[in-house]
């Protein structure tokens, strides 16, 4: 066990030792973890891929530059406008003119490119990954696993760019016998000059705010306090991820005339879904199909769904929109009584929404209103404001709990877009040159009780941070997040009776955080946090409440096409509510949430090669060593013994 004393002394020690920075894009600021995760990966794909094929900025419009998370919707129609005042871009270097993206032109210039023409380019490119834990849970051992322990990944794209493109995914999680159990594929045509582009196969839509259409993946409350507050629509686009159940799969449509945009799709899919008695009781999204039960209920429900989307340009910097989908199932999702009562019931549902953008000097305006056949509306407004050095965002937002959306995925502190109201504002000011200050405040309600919360609830959320760039290679940050937030708890009455009762804990977060680039070579990331709990049942042990994370990094470019990333952590979360989420450098295209509770370490190393131009080899190997227990996970996951040991091999290829 680490003594609260030893920990503060190791901490201040390896503050100042290595650590490491790791990913060619840091969207670590983005999110805020809130659960464990291996798989949302979208945005680092789509990210990856404007790596690959960067925005013409002599082309790309409002809503394409803004998709780009670290260019503010004001900034993008300032870039058009000054495109439009000045003539084309000869050089990257013209954005430092544009009020705001001096500040982040570093983070947003490898997205970007100048171009006078669009040369037609030929080009494939596959990934192909496998994944396996060392140990053997409970469900190999007993034999209640149908396949191997063994995950793998096989995805092609290519296509002649910009008019036709394709993509295929086969996906198998561990524990499954199928090789092909996730199946993702697409093909897209497009005429640039006629503004039309089909799609044929999965593909997501995303409009608005999220309230009628989004795709598996959204930002939310992290160490950015502005940008995650707007959700960065793409409209119709392929869809290519391991995330299962967010995708459609049909035939899909867009046209672009003058200043009008006309998108309209169907689909046909099957969900996994348990049913009984001829309803659906239940709808699981794991994708995981591994023991009799879970392979019951694959692609057991049928979803109809027909969409579109309808958006005026009323000029450069203004839009309207409305966008609708009607929903149908082969078998009726069963009424539910109690907390449950207001969840989606019947055979079929229907969505309509309108949404508006529009920018006048440094303010965007944004805003989405929709209602479900059920009679539930849900709503947002917000405005976002970049008057450099000062950036702020106020949003509001209120989901009814009778709204009802399968298809959705809005800013909240819920997945789920009903029975929540909110009031979000965030701030950065840049201090000088080399300061940034943020901050964020959140207030949020639900006025309905739920599965784990008996009674109506709040909660608010509130982050300050200090950033100080000492120079161009050494960059600090301190930063303080609380979160009191209504919860369920199980307490003994004075007649030994166990009863639930509400309470509002508070968790607060103290980090402290350091990069610095020793070299071209060698970069070091150095972290220590400190999480904090107070009115809860524990309150009557000191020793749980309060939790400790420390770790370092080292990442070193050597030779000249290998790269070794590592990191070394140490926590002590003796209480599960004390709990870390730390992001992880992983395989490309992965983004990583890793949770850590308890006490113990845990390390891991990504090597990569890159075989001439067009091949990269990756390996990572990870182990978790627990100190306080003696079996890792749960159910017929867990694995005997302290020790938690994984290791990860990926190809990549292009031409």
């Amino acid at each position: 066990m680490i003594s609260a004393s030893r920990t503060i002394v190791l901490a201040v020690s390896l503050l100042f030792a290595v650590v490491a920075s790791a990913q060619e894009f840091d969207v670590e600021s983005l999110f805020d973890g809130r659960e464990e995760s291996d798989d949302q990966s979208a945005l680092v794909e789509y990210l990856e891929s404007l790596l690959q094929n960067p925005l013409d900025i002599n082309k790309a419009s409002v809503q394409q530059l803004s998709s780009i998370p670290w260019i503010s919707p004001v900034v993008a129609v300032r870039i058009v406008k000054y495109r439009l005042t000045h003539g084309p871009f000869t050089s990257l270097e013209q954005l430092r003119n544009i009020r705001g993206m001096n500040e982040e032109f570093e983070k947003t210039s490898p997205f970007l490119k100048v171009t006078r023409r669009k040369p037609i380019a030929v080009s494939m490119q596959g990934r192909h990954g496998l994944t396996a834990k060392m140990q053997n849970a409970r469900g190999y051992l007993e034999g209640k696993y149908a396949g191997s322990k063994l995950k793998t990944m096989n995805r092609l794209r290519g296509g002649c760019t910009p008019k036709f493109q394709f993509g295929l995914l086969l996906e198998k999680d561990a524990g499954e016998s199928r090789f092909d159990d996730l199946k993702a594929g697409h093909v897209q045509l497009q005429a640039p000059a006629l503004g039309a582009k089909m799609i044929a196969g999965h593909f997501t839509a995303e409009f608005g705010q999220g309230l009628v259409f989004w795709g598996p993946y959204k930002t939310g409350k992290g160490s950015d306090p502005v940008a995650p507050a707007k959700q960065r629509s793409r409209a119709l686009h392929p869809y290519l991820s391991v995330s299962e159940n967010s995708a459609f799969y049909g035939i899909a449509v867009s046209e672009k005339i003058s200043g009008f945009e006309c998108h309209a799709f169907t689909s046909s899919n099957h969900l996994d879904a348990r049913i009984e008695n001829g309803g659906v009781v239940s709808t699981p999204i794991s994708g995981l199909h591994r023991t009799a039960s879970e392979r019951a209920v694959k692609d057991k429900l049928f979803e109809s769904v027909q969409g579109g989307a309808f958006i005026v340009h009323l000029a450069k910097s203004a839009s309207v929109g409305a966008t609708c989908q009607k929903s149908n199932y082969s078998a009726a999702f069963a009424a539910k009584d109690g907390v449950e009562k207001y969840d989606f019931s019947g055979q079929s549902n229907s969505v309509v929404g309108v949404n508006f953008d529009l920018t006048y000097s440094d303010i965007n305006f944004f805003g989405e209103a929709a209602r479900s056949a059920s009679g539930g509306m849900a709503s947002t407004a917000g405005c976002y404001v970049d008057a450099s050095p000062v950036e702020f965002v106020l949003l509001w937002r209120s989901y009814g709990r009778l709204f009802q959306n399968n298809h959705g995925l809005a800013f909240g502190e819920k997945d789920g877009i009903h029975n929540e109201t909110g009031l979000y504002s965030g701030l950065r000011r840049h201090l000088g040159g080399k300061t940034v200050l943020s901050c964020y405040s959140d207030y949020y309600r639900f006025p309905w009780p739920e599965n784990t919360l008996p009674m109506p609830g709040a909660g608010h959320d509130f982050l300050l941070m200090l950033e100080h760039k000492f120079q161009s290679s050494l960059k600090a940050f301190v930063r303080f997040r609380t979160e009191k937030k209504s919860a369920a708890a199980n307490v003994i009455d004075r007649f030994s009776n166990s009863k639930k009762i509400v309470t509002t804990p508070r968790k607060s977060f103290v980090r402290l955080h350091v990069d610095f680039d020793a070299s071209s070579a060698i970069r070091l990331r150095s972290r220590v946090e400190f999480s904090f709990i107070s009115h809860w049942q524990h309150d009557d042990d000191a020793k749980k409440r309060m939790g400790v994370l420390i770790y370092q990094d080292f990442s070193w470019r050597f030779a000249k096409h290998c790269r070794l990333q590592t990191r070394w952590s140490f926590f002590d979360a003796p209480a599960y509510e004390l709990r870390f989420y730390q992001f992880e450098n992983d395989l490309p295209g992965v983004m990583r949430l890793k949770m850590l509770s308890g006490r113990g370490s845990r390390w891991y190393g990504v090597f990569s090669y890159k075989w001439r131009k067009n091949m990269t080899w990756t390996l990572k190997f990870e182990n978790t060593l627990y100190t306080d227990r003696y079996a890792v996970g749960s159910g017929l996951d867990v694995i005997s013994g302290p020790r938690e040991t994984a290791a990860a091999l990926q190809m990549d290829w292009r031409f």
